[in-house]
């Protein structure tokens, strides 16, 4: 079999499971709920299906704060579980960027917290495009090391989950200015 092949079978795989499970679960609430990823209705946008519409800016804001605190207090106070999680060797040197990638996390979340009911500005603009690089820069970092075979894939699957969630929603509020 052929390395990509083998590599981009577990995407594959994982990416199916995904949307059979939300499936199910659409399925099993009927029309009432958030989903995050809406695979019946637009692609690559975060969906409220109870109003049919789409979801509030405030509430990706809310989502993007609490992925960031929780990654950040993951690296922050357990880097090396976090290290482990990454499938990566706990050392110190792995704990100290740990710790150091912790506490931007976590301003990163205290940023999203804050502006999350601001009306559209240039200000949340900026804020939009930065989370639009961070996910951006990080979904491609991570792929890029998954690619060198410094990180087996199952190590950043979730980060890249995450990643995708937030730039989706960025790059929706970005180029629909006048979403809610």
């Amino acid at each position: 079999m052929d390395g990509r092949v083998a590599r981009t079978t577990p995407i594959l795989a994982a990416w199916a499971a995904a949307r059979n499970l939300i499936s199910a679960y659409y399925d099993n609430i009927g029309e009432a709920g958030p989903i995050l990823f809406p695979f019946r209705y637009r692609a690559y946008t975060l969906c409220w299906r109870h109003s049919g519409g789409i979801m509030k800016r405030a509430y990706y804001f809310w989502i993007a704060a609490i992925l960031a605190l929780a990654f950040g207090l993951l690296m922050l106070f357990a880097p090396a579980f976090a290290a482990t999680q990454f499938q990566l060797a706990g050392s110190p040197a792995t704990a100290t960027i740990f710790r150091v990638l912790g506490s931007v996390m976590l301003g990163v979340a205290l940023l999203n917290f804050l502006v999350r009911n601001h009306a559209m500005s240039e200000t949340l603009r900026s804020v939009l495009w930065t989370n639009a690089a961070i996910h951006g820069v990080g979904f491609a970092a991570d792929l890029w090391s998954v690619g060198l075979d410094d990180v087996p894939l199952a190590g950043v699957v979730v980060g890249l989950v995450a990643h995708v969630i937030v730039f989706a929603g960025a790059a929706y509020y970005l180029w629909r200015p006048g979403a809610p």
